[in-house]
């Protein structure tokens, strides 16, 4: 009514219609509420969404849609993990829950016991972890509608675990998915003596209420965050598996953690630092099929001393048209896991481009610490740390950078660079 607008003339306009929303879902007025929300999103300008506040509803719909566990798109939030600061999506959405706040957790050192020689994932027989449904030890506000209504699932089974440091737990409402989620925990990861973990995974199995797809829906949440939603559960997991070795890697405590694929040669480990889409998966591939020894297609696992240790994940796959074609295990690929660290050997700043050529230059140390600084994870809250470990590691490695076409072009030359190297040490041993 107009007379209730005039009386809140104090309020800002879309406030305004927030409390107007918010009365109206107190009366059970739902049909009318959904219209109401709909037009009120429309009204909001593009540009003031944007990426980083990604709420597609208000949180009084939210909280209504889970009253009676409506499943449909528009029934679950999109809570931003980071929202913008002053955006009116931010104000409107009340979810309170920043998942970067869990990385500012004390770490408690409980679990560091587990942290022994199995930690490296170097491949072989892997610790079974047990059941254990995890809690967090700093959950999220407690008016965060998303958390409320996680909260109000029935939790089945869950895991706890740790990982080079990083306590992570996972929790599922279908036990029959406990073996598919061991499946899908991160290389060398170790049971944790504790159900109180640092980052929870969620993954909701609820069922479809459309006889036109029948299908149950998969619904994956870290923290109080969804992260996925899909009918497949092989997406689902594939989801999950990406965000566990994310948060692993983002909250190792005793590793440095850098975006790279890595192999070994000759007794030396070979980098090929590079974000998602830079093809690092596919030279890998490469490589072992060449001869070289697998370490891990996504992160180059670095201690104190610069040293490099596996990481051995499935590899993850794509077509020429960047699509996923899926995770393959090494022995697949005629290859084999490397079972230690290694010093760093090589630095190849490979990037890829279609139809470009391998023409490599040479890198100083410096330049090449400077790459792998730029796709190391921990370098906004480690830096000074990752800056002594990426000296270590680039100190005596040889380094180049071109942009490469084919990755079996760039396995050919490293092949041959390397069988020249040793060709010139036996040769200097022999003169002297």
């Amino acid at each position: 009514p107009a007379g209730s607008i005039k009386a809140k003339r104090d309020l800002p306009p879309r406030k305004t219609a927030t409390r107007r929303l918010e009365n109206l879902f107190s009366q059970n007025s739902r049909i009318f509420a959904f219209s109401f929300t709909l037009a009120f999103f429309v009204q909001m300008d593009v540009e003031e969404t944007s990426q980083k506040s990604r709420c597609l509803l208000g949180a009084p719909l939210f909280r209504l849609a889970f009253q009676d566990a409506v499943v449909d798109d528009w029934a679950f939030c999109d809570a931003p993990c980071h929202p913008a600061e002053g955006t009116r999506a931010e104000r409107i959405a009340t979810i309170g829950y920043d998942a970067g706040k869990e990385n500012k957790v004390k770490a408690r050192h409980i679990d560091a016991g587990r942290e022994d020689a199995g930690q490296d994932g170097a491949g072989g027989a892997e610790t079974r972890i047990p059941t254990l449904l995890p809690t967090l030890e700093k959950a999220p506000d407690a008016s965060s509608p998303c958390w409320r209504a996680l909260e109000r699932f029935r939790w089945a089974e869950g895991l706890a675990f740790v990982s080079h440091g990083a306590r992570i737990g996972v929790r599922t409402t279908d036990a029959a998915l406990l073996d598919c989620l061991r499946d899908h925990l991160p290389p060398g990861a170790r049971p944790a003596l504790t159900p109180v973990v640092d980052g929870l995974f969620s993954l909701a199995v609820v069922e479809s209420r459309s006889r036109a797809h029948p299908e149950p829906h998969y619904f994956l949440y870290q923290g109080a965050c969804r992260v996925a939603h899909t009918r497949q559960a092989e997406e689902a997991l594939h989801a999950l598996a990406s965000g566990l070795h994310g948060q692993v890697a983002g909250w190792a405590r005793e590793r440095l953690f850098v975006h790279a694929g890595v192999v070994g040669w000759n007794g030396k480990a070979i980098l090929i630092p590079g974000r998602t889409f830079s093809g690092k998966s596919s030279l890998v591939a490469a490589l072992v099929r060449a001869g070289a020894t697998y370490f891990s297609d996504e992160y180059a696992v670095l201690d104190a001393d610069g040293s490099v240790h596996p990481y051995a994940k499935p590899l993850s796959l794509r077509d020429a048209e960047g699509q996923a074609r899926g995770s393959y295990p090494v022995e697949a690929l005629g290859g084999q896991t490397a079972t230690g660290p290694l010093p760093v050997g090589m630095v190849l700043a490979a990037q890829y481009e279609a139809g470009a050529r391998w023409r490599p230059r040479p890198l100083s140390p410096g330049q090449a610490m400077l790459i792998l600084l730029g796709n190391t994870v921990q370098v906004r809250t480690q830096p000074q740390a990752a800056m002594q470990v990426l000296q270590q590691a680039a100190l005596g490695a040889e380094a180049f950078q071109s942009k490469r076409g084919e990755a079996e072009q760039v396995a050919d030359w490293v092949r041959k660079h390397l069988r020249g190297d040793e060709a010139q040490k036996t040769a200097d041993g022999k003169g002297g």
